[in-house]
């Protein structure tokens, strides 16, 4: 069974923040460790096993459906070296501004859930991770993908008042 990277959490993701492995839940993805093509719901071609964190990665062993004629299309191509890629599809759940060495100050997800993980052409494009809203089911769009990080990054921030004297 060929291994992938679904996650490093020392890259910056193509939406402009970090995946923290130590944050995930995945309690529901275990039960149901579905293996997508490419986000796509309706294209199950497998599942994942040995779902474990190495180092900076989150890594997991793709098993592909032997009865599905697309599943082994893809797992050709996988095994040719042709599909090298994997992207989780995750529910953002907290996350807080934090320094990252070779990164610098970024929005780093430190609370989400796995749903989903696809194997994917191109893994580090806008489309390739999937967050979805904290029901499951809807997709974010990329607009909504920043207004939802910032209104967690909201919520997690408290805020204190600063009583300013006159001669400030």
């Amino acid at each position: 069974m060929p291994t992938f990277v679904l996650n490093d959490e020392t890259i910056l993701t193509a939406h402009g923040f970090v995946v923290s492995n130590a944050g995930g839940n995945f309690e529901r993805f275990k039960e149901n460790p579905v293996m997508l093509s490419s986000h796509d719901d309706r294209a199950v071609i497998g599942r994942w096993n040995n779902i474990l964190i190495e180092g900076s990665k989150l890594k997991a062993e793709a098993e592909f459906d032997k009865d599905d004629p697309d599943a082994t299309k893809i797992e050709g191509k996988v095994n040719r070296g042709f599909i090298k890629g994997a992207s989780m599809g995750i529910i953002p759940l907290e996350a807080e501004y934090k320094d990252i060495p070779n990164i610098g100050g970024v929005v780093v997800l430190t609370k989400w859930e796995l749903l989903e993980a696809s194997v994917c052409a191109i893994p580090s494009n806008k489309g390739a991770l999937r967050l979805y809203a904290t029901d499951g089911k809807t997709e974010l769009k990329n607009d909504e993908i920043k207004l939802s990080l910032e209104t967690i990054i909201n919520k997690n921030t408290k805020m204190e008042k600063i009583k300013l004297s006159t001669e400030a």
